[in-house]
């Protein structure tokens, strides 16, 4: 089928990208706006009655464009948020049925395109100094890559088999939750980041993912599974896997924009990157990563640095590789790269991590406790600290050492913050850590209100410990207060687990904890306190 398009001179539209996907037609009798809400780097193009578009590939992925299509001010063909989800291989018409504007895929004939009039080349308007976000925390208000505030970490898991079944994500599961809570927080105590699940890192060379020893590492066997399917996995479909990293940062920069005039919060999302270097050869997908050499870790770190980046509405990105071990050579050559990927520093690659929307780049983050943190506390403050966009999370659930599944009480768990708020402290009045607390707003393998069975669809055989969710988020909000942690220039925020579909211990078993989302009560608390 042959294709005319008004906007084939990309300098009438404002697009500065050579690659496209489908066709808009507009067949109603006015004029309509697109703009893109994932790429704000291209301008709205203005599409006339009768006439066509090539819509840009990058404003969406290989499976969908996200396109804001208003007429007259009213968004047109969009979700409950006023944004269309096309199909990236199909084409779409815009047209009246009934007295209704909608969209709908086309395989026609492409309309003929009038000759454009010429356009006079406006007079360049002086750009004014942006002005901060409305809310507690925005990029502009900080000299800083990282991102303050108060965060959570959000799973779009469904399981619909139940918890020891495929996890089959569905993007912005939480968003309508997190948007009520932040709609009703106080200022000061809202949530600003959002922890989306944005992949694992694999390795499929020297003994990891059933490779032989002797293969050696390269960019292409080193992954980064953010964007459907994985670069190279075959067996990773969007039919077994359903929305990926990528999807779940879309929906929820959409959602939260969205609400901004209601929350009056600029919402950053920091994806979350999971591994274990210590798995079984079974299930050995990462063994390698303490053994890589500086050349191969610089690899692995340059293939973060140009996935993520290349993603405009990710402000940082969260390490969960466990165990984390800095003293491990493989790691601290990982981490280097990494902060001077994120910052924009190395010299030898452009991974736009750096640029207008974040002059001082990205930041990053590692999840571990601050005893693990003590094993070289100077090599890590100044692998964090060199370009100033480094950060801890520290665990302040799952304390004690007993083992999972034994329940602490409020008062068990007191002294068990208490003794880690010591040492974080230390960690950051000597060596300049800076750092958030994490805290059990939901169930954890030792704070939780009761554990059950998964069985047949149901939740079952409950057992209630006594202890109410509310009750370890108070002692840990009391405790981190009484310590004056807020008050640590080093201090950034408190993030909250979690929400997710199940709790399960061990993973993937129908062994679960109770709750697995905070509840009523711990979010009202956390209205005014967090």
């Amino acid at each position: 089928m042959r294709v005319n398009c008004l906007c084939c001179h990309l300098l009438l539209c404002g697009v500065t990208s050579t690659s496209f996907a489908g066709t808009l037609i507009n067949s109603t009798s006015q004029s309509v706006g697109l703009s893109s809400p994932i790429n704000s780097f291209q301008n709205t193009l203005n599409l006339n009655s009768g006439n066509s578009v090539l819509l840009p590939r990058n404003w969406g992925d290989a499976q969908h464009l996200y396109v804001d299509i208003k007429q007259s001010g009213i968004s047109l063909c969009g979700n409950k948020y006023g944004i269309a989800k096309l199909s990236a291989s199909e084409n779409y018409i815009i047209k009246t049925a009934n007295g209704v504007i909608g969209c709908d895929t086309y395989d026609g004939d492409i309309p003929p395109v009038p000759v454009p009039v010429p356009v006079p080349v406006p007079v360049p308007v002086p750009v004014p100094v942006p002005v901060p976000e409305p809310g507690v925390f925005s990029v502009v208000e900080q000299p800083t890559a990282r991102v303050f505030g108060n965060g959570t970490w959000i799973y779009d898991a469904q399981f619909p088999d139940g918890p020891t079944g495929g996890a089959f994500t569905s993007a912005g599961l939480w968003a309508e939750k997190l948007i009520n809570h932040n709609q009703s927080a106080a200022e000061g105590h809202k949530i600003n980041q959002l922890f989306t699940y944005g992949g694992s890192l694999e390795m499929y060379c020297k003994g990891s993912g059933e490779s032989d020893f002797s293969d050696a590492c390269n960019s292409k066997n080193m992954l980064v599974t953010y964007f459907p399917p994985s670069f190279y996995n075959t067996n990773l479909t969007f039919d077994t896997l359903g929305d990926s990293g990528y999807e779940s940062t879309v929906a929820y920069k959409i959602a939260t924009d969205f609400s901004k005039p209601e929350t009056n919060t600029v919402t950053k999302i920091i994806p979350i990157i999971d591994g274990r270097v210590d798995n079984p050869v079974s299930n050995d997908y990462l063994n390698a990563f303490n053994i890589m050499s500086q050349s191969e870790a610089n690899l692995f770190a340059d293939n973060v640095a140009r996935v993520y980046c290349a993603d405009p509405h990710v402000s940082g990105v969260q390490f969960d590789i466990e165990p984390f071990d800095i003293t491990q050579l493989g790691q601290k050559y990982f981490y280097e790269r990494i902060a001077m990927n994120l910052a924009g520093e190395n010299s030898n690659h452009d991974f736009d991590c750096k640029n207008l929307y974040y002059p001082q780049g990205r930041s990053f983050s590692v999840f571990t406790f601050p005893s693990v943190i003590n094993k070289a506390p100077e090599t890590l403050a100044s692998i964090l600290n060199e370009y100033n966009n480094g950060y801890v999370v520290y665990s302040l659930y799952d304390l004690g050492s007993l083992a999972a599944g034994s329940v602490s009480s409020p008062g068990v768990y007191q002294s068990y913050v208490q003794y880690h708020l010591n040492a974080i402290k230390i960690l950051a009045q000597q060596y300049g850590v800076y750092f958030q607390l994490a805290i059990p707003a939901a169930a954890s393998v030792h704070e939780y209100e009761a554990t059950a069975t998964y069985q047949n669809g149901d939740v079952v055989n409950v057992q209630q410990t006594g202890y109410g969710q509310v009750e370890y988020v108070k002692t840990a909000i009391e405790t981190i207060n009484s310590n004056n942690m807020r008050q640590l220039p080093q201090f950034m925020g408190i993030d909250l687990w979690g929400w997710s579909k199940y709790m399960s211990y061990p993973p993937h078993t129908n062994n679960i904890y109770l709750p697995n989302q905070p509840t009523g009560l711990v979010l009202e608390y956390l209205e005014k306190n967090l």
